[in-house]
């Protein structure tokens, strides 16, 4: 009997080239990287891609299995030095869960999330026209494992149902990503960056109190201004 080749095999196929090594891959990878930055996804082509690369279409396909898997692999390349929520949250793991440390939290994470580079990395590629192909989104989408497995840990104390905390940790990461889409596809490069910050800082409050609602905790209210000096201090650029 023939053996049928169906998509769920072929992703794992695909899975398994895009980790494999090669001076090919790399140097697709090293074309993709230069045209992508330069002209964006909608602006860029395979076929520029592989005559920068001198290798063939079939080779790209074999090692990415389409161009949209290719520019995420470039995005989150570039990314490595961005969103490194890991380093940012990891040390406050000790911290005591409560809606004022929880609300000092929320606020490190979104001025951390839209820091000054991590702006500039979220508009960096031009012509974008897709929500799919946002490179903000795709990091974000890779990062949420991080985000969620914090706040499951730094909220298990408080001793709630770990579906609230699951619910607030997507809570937290719809919210970052909707702020994204917003302004990264609504405003664009000319983007007003202090008003933007001000809006941040209203938006992180927001989300503490729905996370707090839904935790059943009190409103902390907001931060005084010492508070925001201290956290911005605290946030790597």
């Amino acid at each position: 009997m023939k053996k049928v080749y169906d998509y769920e095999t072929a992703m794992v196929d695909i899975h398994y080239r895009r980790k494999k090594k090669s001076p090919r891959k790399t140097q697709i990878l090293k074309s993709a990287t230069k045209h992508f930055s330069e002209k964006g996804f909608d602006e860029t082509s395979i076929k520029d891609i592989v005559d920068d690369a001198k290798c063939s279409i079939h080779a790209v396909n074999y090692y990415y299995g389409s161009k949209a898997a290719l520019w995420s692999e470039v995005i989150c390349l570039l990314a490595e030095k961005h969103f490194k929520f890991n380093e940012l949250l990891t040390p406050h793991l000790k911290d005591k869960a409560t809606p004022k440390s929880l609300n000092k939290m929320i606020h490190k994470l979104f001025l951390y999330a839209f820091n000054d580079e991590n702006i500039k990395f979220a508009f960096m590629v031009p012509g974008v026209v897709s929500h799919e192909y946002e490179p903000a989104l795709i990091v974000l989408y890779q990062k949420f494992g991080e985000i969620e497995k914090f706040f499951m840990k730094f909220l298990s104390t408080l001793g709630k149902d770990e579906e609230l905390l699951h619910q607030v940790s997507h809570l937290i990461w719809n919210n970052i990503c909707s702020i994204t889409i917003s302004y990264r596809v609504i405003n664009g490069p000319n983007i007003n960056l202090e008003k933007f910050k001000e809006q941040l800082i209203q938006w992180a409050y927001f989300t503490t109190q729905s996370a707090c609602t839904i935790l059943g905790l009190e409103d902390p209210g907001q931060l005084s201004k010492k508070e925001l000096d201290s956290i911005t201090k605290e946030t790597p650029d």
